[in-house]
């Protein structure tokens, strides 16, 4: 997932030539775990809601925004 000019789109979608990366954007709050565990897009499991906000701190939930050049 990624944003471009303002819209959620695939990452597929990002071309290095016609698009100008311009930072991340995070969200204000870390994500609510529904259930027993949250998986990360990084492949790990987490079971605890400490756990899912060291990694929302690492940034592993940042989502790289674009515009077009």
């Amino acid at each position: 997932m990624a944003i471009l000019n303002g819209t959620t789109v695939s990452s597929s979608e990002i071309n290095p030539v016609k698009h100008k990366f311009i930072g991340v954007f995070r969200q204000p709050t870390m994500p609510i775990v529904k259930g027993d565990c949250f998986m990360c897009d990084c492949g790990q499991v987490l079971w605890t809601a400490e756990a899912v906000q060291d990694h929302w701190r690492l940034g592993h939930m940042d989502v790289p925004q674009y515009i077009d050049i």
